[in-house]
């Protein structure tokens, strides 16, 4: 999808949206409203390669059961090790921006996938913070693409609870940012704190980490949750 986007890019504006397009086909039909809906119209002038790579990769994660299972292997090692090295009353906090956020939740969300992480760090996985940024959790799970997602939680019924290994989940999201979105009206626990990166609309899904007031805050809600001395 990289290369594709990439090359297609360097030929046509619009040449990278024929590939994004064929990957929400893959999907549930919801999913190909994001390639023809209000973000692929302003494609139509603005649209980048890298938004369009993030769009394809993340359909082909949510889709393709191989990539998804050596994705999730890398993710799970990483939180093992973690886990592992933690120290006596440390607090094990897991941070996901954009697709990594989604890549998060698909875990700790998987019961199964959750055991097997839990067998190999040796005691049961708890993670004081997920803090996803930028991120659409909560679009996908609308979709009901997550493997742990269920019929019986829907916008119009009761909210989806969430991951019984997090015990606090944070959810940063800037106005600006198209690929940002919020989680409480869909899950039941997250918290949505809104995020001025002072980025326009190119730039705001990639401006978080850049961003001094971010941190500030961040540092303060982590101190006020007892996660930070």
């Amino acid at each position: 999808m990289r290369k594709e986007a990439e090359a297609g890019a360097a030929i046509q504006g619009l040449g990278i949206l024929d590939k994004v397009k064929a990957a929400a086909k893959k999907l549930k039909g919801g999913a190909s409203n994001l390639v023809n809906g209000p973000i692929a119209r302003a494609g139509c002038e603005k649209i980048t390669p890298g938004l369009a790579i993030l769009i394809g990769d993340v359909f082909r994660y949510l889709r393709e059961a191989d990539p998804r299972q050596k994705i999730r292997e890398v993710v799970s090692n990483d939180i093992i090790a973690a886990a592992k090295d933690l120290k006596q009353g440390e607090p094990l906090v897991l941070i996901g921006h954009s697709m990594g956020g989604i890549i998060l939740y698909d875990l700790l969300s998987d019961p199964e996938a959750v055991a097997e992480m839990s067998g190999a760090i040796g005691r049961d996985l708890k993670v004081d913070l997920f803090l996803s940024v930028g991120s659409k959790i909560a679009l996908f799970e609308e979709m009901k693409l997550y493997k742990a997602s269920s019929a019986d939680y829907s916008a119009a019924g009761k909210r989806v609870p969430p991951p019984a290994v997090v015990q606090a989940w944070w959810n940063a999201f800037d106005k600006m940012d198209v690929l940002s979105f919020v989680t409480e009206t869909v899950f039941d626990g997250p918290k949505d704190f809104s995020v001025d990166t002072v980025a326009g609309v190119r730039d705001a899904h990639g401006a978080y980490f850049l961003s001094a007031m971010f941190y500030t805050r961040l540092n303060v809600r982590l101190k006020e949750a007892g996660l930070l001395n």
